[in-house]
This record gives C-alpha cells, sequence and structure tokens, in this order.
C-alpha cells in the first residue's frame, strides 16, 4: 500500500509539474483499492474539507480508461443528495484524479445486524437508482455493496458508476462488454439485445433484490435463477414487510418485474402496511426526514420531534435503545455530521423559539461524541454561547443543568470572557429557581475564573445572595463560600470567610444557621490561629442555645472540634512570655530609664507579688457566689 502510494504521488507530481498545473487538493494516505481504482483520503486546498480521492493510471489500466473515464463524466452532470458528491477532477495525459465528498466503501460496515439500519440505507439507495431511472432514463449497470459508500454523514451514496449509461447510449458497448453476467438478471444472461428491449429499471431491481438479500441474508446464496417467486422459506432475516416487495424484484419476466421507484413507493405508501410501509415505520427514517423539514417545522410540532430525538439518543451504546420491538441506535456519523449541523444552524439563527431549552442537552450529548476535546470544543461552544445570550428562563435553566456536562471543553478564556458576563446575569434574577440554580453552577466553572472574578466580582453577587429573600439561597450561598475559600485570596478569605458563617448563623432559616456552623467546621484550617480564638469561637457560642436542637447539636460539635484545635496550638506555645530575672536588664543610665518607683519600693512590690502568687497556689479555701458581691452605684469602694 505504501509502494503505490509513493508512486501515485511521484506521478502525480511528475506530471503536474511538466503541465504547470497544481492539484486542487491533496492525496494524503492510501486507504485500498476499489473496483478500478486506487482510492485514498484527501483534503481540499481551499477549505480543508475531507475528500475521497479516485485515481486511475491510464498507463498500468489501458483496458478500463473508457470506465474510467465515463465515471468521471457521470459523476460531474448526476447531481443527487443519494448519489457520492463530486467535488472535482484533474485528468492528464496518464492520470485521472476524481474527488468526492469522503466516503467509506459499504463493505467495510459489513456485515450488520441492524435491520433498521440496513433499511435506511437501502431508502437512500432507492432514491438514487429511482432518480437514476425515471429523470435520466439510465442505467446503473454495476448495483451492490461494492458500488456503495457511506458517507461522513452516515448516510448511504451510490456510487461506481463505470457502466452507468442511458437509454440513447447503450450503442457505445460500455455496458454491453462489461457487465456481470453471472449476476445479472436472467434475461441479461441471454444476451444484451434482451437489456435494451426492456424497461430501463429491469436490470438494476434484480440487481437490487440481490443487494437486498446479501444485506439481511449474508450467509445464505444470492437467489439466483430463480424461474418463480421465492419461497417463504428464503426470507431468513429480511423485514416482513419488505419481504413482499423484495419477491417482486426478482420477477423472472423483466416486464413484471417491480422497479425501484415501485418499491420505493411501497416503502413510503404509509397505509397499506402488510404489502409495504416499511419505510415510514422506520426511525431513522422517520428522523432524516424530520431534519429536512425542521427548520420549516412550527414550534409544537419541533418540540415533540426533538423529544422523540431526545429518546432515540438517549441508549446504551452496547445494547442499543428499544423503542417497542426495536433495536434503535443513532450512528455517530449520523449524529455528528447530520444531527447536530441542524441543531446548530436553528440556534445560529435563532429559530429554535420555544424548543430551545430541549435543543441544549441535545448539542451537548452530541457534541460529546466527538473524539477529540478540540473537536467537541468547536463543535458545540459557539452555539451553547450563543443560547447562553438568550433571555429565555428555559434556556439558560437548560443550560445551568447541562453545564457539567459541557464545561471542560470550554477553555478558561471563553469561561471568562464570554461565559461569566452571561451567567452573572442569573444572580439577579427575578425567577428564585434560577438564581439558586446559578449559584449551584458555581463550583464548576470556579477553576475557570480568574483571580479578580473569584474575589471581587462574583464574592460582591455572593454577598447580595446571602441576603436573598429565599431561605434555601442563603443556605446554598455559605456552603459555596466555604467551597470557594481554597481558590480565594489570603486576605480575601480572612476578611470574607467569618463574616459570612457569621451573617448565616444570624439566618432566620435554621439550615442556614446549620450551613455557617458547617462552613466554618470545614474551613477551619483555612482559619488564622488567632483568629480561632478571637473571631471564630466567639462566633460559635450563640448558637449553643439555638431554638432548634439540631443547630444546637451541630454548635456543641464545631465547638468540640475547634476547641480541640485551639488546645493542641496553644500546647506547643511555650508557657510563659515573660523573660526571668536573670533576663532583665535592671541597670538604668540617666532620668530616662528610672523606675516611677524606687529601690524599695520596688522590693517591696516585688515581694507583695510573691506572697500572691504563694498564697494563691496554696489555699485550700473554695470561693461560692456568696463571695462574690456587687458594688452599688452610692457605694464608696
Amino acid at each position: 500500500m505504501n509502494y503505490i502510494y509513493q508512486l501515485t504521488q511521484a506521478a502525480t507530481t511528475a506530471v503536474l509539474e511538466k503541465s504547470g498545473r497544481n492539484l486542487p487538493f491533496t492525496i494524503g494516505k492510501a486507504t485500498g483499492k476499489h473496483s478500478i481504482w486506487d482510492t485514498f483520503d484527501g483534503v481540499k486546498r481551499d477549505d480543508n474539507s475531507s475528500l475521497t480521492i479516485f485515481v486511475y493510471n491510464k498507463q498500468i489500466n489501458q483496458r478500463y480508461t473508457q470506465l474510467a473515464n465515463n465515471a468521471l463524466r457521470k459523476l460531474r452532470t448526476l447531481r443527487h443528495p443519494q448519489i457520492l458528491k463530486y467535488v472535482d477532477a484533474i485528468e492528464t495525459d496518464t492520470m485521472i484524479y476524481i474527488a468526492t465528498e469522503r466516503a467509506t466503501p459499504l463493505s467495510t460496515f459489513l456485515p450488520s445486524d441492524d435491520t433498521i439500519w440496513l433499511t435506511w440505507g437501502l431508502q437512500n439507495i432507492s432514491q438514487a437508482l429511482s432518480f437514476l431511472h425515471t429523470l435520466t432514463n439510465s442505467i446503473h449497470g454495476a448495483v451492490s455493496s461494492d458500488s456503495i459508500f457511506i458517507s461522513e454523514s452516515g448516510e448511504w451514496k451510490l456510487g461506481g458508476f463505470e457502466l452507468a449509461t442511458s437509454q440513447s447510449e447503450l450503442s457505445n458497448g460500455i455496458l454491453e462488454g462489461n457487465y456481470d453476467r453471472k449476476t445479472a438478471a436472467p434475461e441479461a444472461r441471454q444476451g444484451f439485445d434482451a437489456i435494451s428491449s426492456n424497461p430501463v429499471s429491469s436490470l438494476d431491481s434484480y440487481s437490487f433484490a440481490l443487494l437486498i438479500s446479501q444485506l439481511y441474508n449474508p450467509t445464505k446464496p444470492l437467489p439466483l435463477d430463480l424461474t418463480s417467486a421465492p419461497p417463504p422459506s428464503s426470507k431468513g432475516m429480511i423485514p416482513t414487510s419488505l419481504f413482499n416487495a423484495y419477491k417482486k424484484l426478482l420477477h423472472p419476466s423483466p416486464k413484471s418485474r417491480l422497479s425501484v421507484d415501485g418499491f420505493l413507493q411501497l416503502g413510503n405508501n404509509s397505509q397499506d402496511t402488510q404489502n409495504g410501509a416499511f419505510f415510514t415505520q422506520n426511525p431513522l427514517i422517520e428522523l432524516c426526514q424530520g431534519l429536512e423539514v425542521f427548520s420549516l417545522m412550527r414550534q409544537a410540532e419541533r418540540v415533540v420531534f426533538l423529544k422523540n430525538l431526545s429518546q432515540l439518543l438517549n441508549y446504551d451504546n452496547s445494547s442499543g435503545n428499544i423503542l417497542g420491538e426495536r433495536k434503535v441506535s443513532i450512528p455517530n456519523s449520523l449524529a455528528i455530521h447530520r444531527i447536530l449541523p441542524t441543531l446548530v444552524h436553528s440556534v445560529e439563527f435563532m429559530t429554535a423559539g420555544d424548543s430551545a431549552p430541549s435543543l441544549v442537552p441535545l448539542i451537548v450529548r452530541i457534541g460529546m461524541r466527538l473524539d477529540t476535546e478540540d473537536e467537541r470544543s468547536k463543535a458545540i461552544s459557539k452555539p451553547l454561547l450563543r443560547l447562553w445570550m438568550s433571555p429565555d428562563r428555559g434556556t439558560r435553566m437548560a443550560l445551568l443543568e447541562d453545564l457539567e456536562r459541557y464545561i471542560d471543553v470550554l477553555s478558561n478564556k471563553i469561561v471568562v470572557n464570554e461565559l461569566w458576563p452571561q451567567l452573572i446575569t442569573g444572580f439577579n434574577d427575578t425567577a428564585a429557581v434560577l438564581r439558586e440554580a446559578t449559584i449551584k453552577a458555581v463550583p464548576l466553572i470556579s477553576s475557570k475564573l480568574s483571580d479578580r472574578i473569584l474575589n471581587n466580582e462574583l464574592l460582591k453577587q455572593l454577598a447580595k445572595a446571602q441576603l436573598d429573600p429565599e431561605p434555601s439561597i442563603r443556605t446554598n450561598t455559605c456552603i459555596l463560600i466555604g467551597k470557594l475559600t481554597p481558590k480565594l485570596a489570603l486576605a480575601t478569605r480572612k476578611k470574607v470567610l467569618v463574616s459570612a458563617c457569621a451573617r448565616a448563623m444570624k439566618d432566620s432559616f435554621a439550615p442556614a444557621r446549620a450551613a455557617g456552623l458547617r462552613t466554618l467546621l470545614a474551613t477551619v484550617d483555612d482559619q488564622e490561629e488567632n483568629d480561632l480564638a478571637t473571631r471564630v469561637l466567639p462566633t460559635i457560642c450563640p448558637c449553643l442555645l439555638d431554638k432548634e436542637k439540631s443547630v444546637r447539636d451541630q454548635a456543641f460539635d464545631v465547638l468540640r472540634s475547634i476547641i480541640a484545635r485551639v488546645e493542641s496550638i496553644a500546647s506547643k506555645m511555650p508557657e510563659t512570655a515573660i523573660k526571668a530575672d536573670s533576663e532583665i536588664d535592671y541597670s538604668y543610665s540617666g532620668t530616662a530609664g528610672k523606675s516611677f518607683l524606687g529601690d524599695d519600693q520596688l522590693g517591696n512590690a516585688a515581694s507583695a507579688i510573691a506572697g500572691w502568687a504563694f498564697g494563691t497556689s496554696t489555699t485550700t479555701k473554695k470561693v461560692s457566689s456568696n463571695d462574690i458581691t456587687f458594688t452599688k452605684a452610692n457605694e464608696k469602694s
């Protein structure tokens, strides 16, 4: 494979240098060989979009040059949503390069037991063939799993147009000399004249039936050489609703054979559930049809559609989502490249309306399926920030509730410059539920906020929130301050923490007082040692006699814990800060250093102090309440 890649690159460079032309795309790694083509990943130069490059070397494969040219001509002129999208091409004397949308051969995904996905894919291909037969009067000539590709959005696309021929071109020999007689319709094996004289769809209809058999029953032999309708035993895993139409596609008579367009109409006929309706009952098809008209839906219709989409997305990756008896899983490619852009488009053009709250979890859930954090950030940050600008409370509430899911993909810069200015308005919203949700959201973004916001703007909002008329908001605000403490500057902690807890412990709402006590205890390691004794303990004491037992119990628990902490600190302190006599300098010089007492007075005072200290340590008399008297106002001391 590397050899082919290097050879192709070398040939490309040499040919283009000689002709003075530049490829409008870059050729990447080789992905394999498909039919007469070597395939490569590619990137379009002007917009960096992903491509698949089909490369044909005329010198190596001269025999099939006519087919390669035919495929290029058909892809250039045939435009349909379910036909592989042509992007660009370069043809030289020796090479043909065809650039299409990025696509992977269907064979890569087979076999599959996901019948809902298979049926959705068949609808994609039947739409392409119906267009080819009815509007261009053409035969594809090579319908099989080898001519089908899966796009980045997960949709099935028809390719492989090497043999495609319109009814007026049948004499050019492309189809006549190259179609596969082994798997062709019975009449085609008898000679090319049978093809040209029958309906334009007959050859492809039979091949389409073989494709159905291959997809649903990959281990069974293909139903070749049938002279009558397939027996019921051949049904296998083919859905019952589809089996009758499948049998008609295999009719031995080309004039009686069901056309692919007829097959498509049967599948879309919601009235005939016995012989058709196999497309209308498919949840993936319903989903894609809804996406196509999403922007045109009325608000009520859009809300219902998003609700159903949410149910489809909410599945376990291993078992799928069970809807009735149907196992449904939305492919990642479809979710990321088809559903997400539709939802984002409605946000960017502000057409979401009442459905906006439903969009938030869907955008987040799908966006998080992307492989890298950079991809996730690019995909969901812009639409979510756009939704944050909405004044609709339902939308903002949804954004707050899902914040935990998407905050990690938003950079610190985006949070500070774009998210915070929108989130801060929630602190002052007139709806209490939104104010409280805003409080609860702060811990999720705190690690991404700047020091200026944390120590200034945020604390101002929290100071107001502690005075909120809603008691639960006051309670949660105190708890939040405790959680934020490790992130606050030291000076801010000293200024705010004890004051905030003290305010909470004076609250009329008992849980708020308990929250203040718990916050003090949880942040005891963040308090300065002296503050524990001078500020914290005095703040706790009034709660020891709180009217609510739960608060009193909490207060005693906190008090014991903090006193134990204070005792531990005190045990490490020196026994005294008073200097010993030997350390005191009693020598004085000049009048500036003289004591107010004379030497004899100093001696008497020292004796008195020593006697008091000694007497105090040796007395055994207990002090009772009778020994304590109050001095009256008119008595002299």
